[in-house]
């Protein structure tokens, strides 16, 4: 059942392939077309039945469209397989992880991440974030932080923090950040120079990590694993604001083997990571060459028999 906010288009089939219709929406030409009916509306943007009705759309014979859904449609292919591939990378390497912290937590015995810590856990600043300017240090909230545990990249939602008031919250190489409230409590980040001059927000708590008992790295490795997911779904306070604080971070028992054995866990982790990047910058690539040969099959600029 639709909402009363979606229209519905059913192409008439003798003249229009369903799928066709598809790229021609999702097409630049016809995107900017949407863009500017939205750019002047106020409140809630939305399109009507006849703003839908009156977009210019290419007008092409039904043979050639079977074609460009074809062309477009083997590309999507790709990109698909692409994805598979990938998550059978993710889904090897948490077991790799998971199995290998567990071994280590075995063999090795633990330590509280306060004690392979300088100081222990830190709460962020409670300053009021303002738009991010490169001037300015930028704010690291749980919300800059993505599934994987790296910084998304600076875009209209991104923050600043004044530099006179960064000060003890900027963050430096080495640095784990973990969420401490909300749904999103044991997210963590660790903090690396490429990420630019970075400040952290109060509801993460900060833990300087020594290298000289525990690669940072390797920390990072451990808040990734199911053992400390674990850990936070038992400790999480669900009265008000999910939320665990600092000092119950403190004591929270990580994996501790010798620093080759963490390195080497680390070096494994990297070459994941590589693995796992190489993949998404050909997916980027084939949807890329999706958007844009879709865009000059339909305007004409390239015939569908040539793109065969």
């Amino acid at each position: 059942m639709l909402s009363d906010k979606t229209l519905r288009l059913r192409p008439e089939l003798s003249r229009g392939n369903p799928e066709f219709v598809y790229h021609v929406l999702c097409s630049s030409r016809v995107r900017s077309q949407i863009d500017a009916l939205l750019g002047g509306s106020t409140g809630q943007a939305n399109i009507s039945q006849g703003n839908v009705a009156a977009l210019q759309v290419p007008q092409v014979p039904l043979a050639e469209q079977h074609r460009i859904v074809e062309i477009l449609s083997a590309i999507q292919d790709r990109v698909d397989a692409e994805k598979g591939v990938l998550a059978k990378l993710d889904s090897l390497w948490d077991g790799v992880l998971n199995k290998e912290l567990g071994r280590h937590e075995k063999q090795y015995g633990t330590s509280k991440i306060r004690d392979v810590s300088r100081g222990g856990g830190v709460y962020g600043s409670n300053v009021s974030a303002s738009p991010h300017r490169i001037d300015m240090p930028r704010y690291v909230r749980i919300t800059d932080i993505d599934d994987k545990g790296f910084l998304f990249p600076v875009g209209p939602g991104a923050a600043s923090i004044p530099a006179v008031a960064a000060g003890r919250y900027l963050l430096t190489e080495g640095d784990l950040l973990i969420a401490r409230t909300g749904y999103t409590t044991g997210k963590s980040y660790l903090y690396r120079p490429s990420d630019g001059l970075c400040a952290f927000a109060g509801y993460l708590v900060k833990f300087r990590i020594d290298p000289n008992y525990m690669l940072p790295e390797y920390a990072f490795l451990w808040t990734s694993g199911n053992r400390f997911r674990e850990w936070v779904s038992r400790n999480v306070r669900e009265v008000g604001q999910r939320n665990i604080s600092a000092r119950e971070y403190n004591e929270h028992e990580v994996a501790h083997p010798p620093l080759p054995v963490q390195r080497k866990l680390v070096e494994a982790a990297e070459a994941a990571r590589e693995a796992r990047r190489l993949r998404l910058v050909e997916i980027d690539r084939l949807q890329t060459l999706r958007r844009a040969l879709a865009d000059d099959l339909l305007a004409g600029r390239v015939s569908s028999q040539r793109a065969l």
